[in-house]
């Protein structure tokens, strides 16, 4: 119950310096697995993204070997 309420994972905006590969691809921080692909058009797209991992990583973001960056929407009370 203590949990009850609280998500653990949101669909955020991801981009890349190229095309993105398609839905499906792991995003990682380093060796750790944080979220999915979900869409992709071009470079840039929507991931489905464990919040808690994302708030510990401390490695860069990479999906299949491209850099990537997460944004965090303003409005978002995470």
């Amino acid at each position: 119950m203590k949990h009850r309420g609280t998500a653990k994972k949101r669909i955020l905006p991801v981009r890349a310096d190229q095309a993105l590969p398609p839905a499906g691809e792991k995003l990682m921080a380093g060796d750790s697995e944080i979220g999915e692909i979900l869409c992709a058009y071009g470079s840039e797209g929507f991931a489905l993204v464990r919040l808690d991992r994302l708030d510990q990583a401390k490695a860069s973001l990479s999906i299949a070997n491209i850099p990537a960056i997460v944004t965090i929407p303003e409005w978002l009370d995470a």
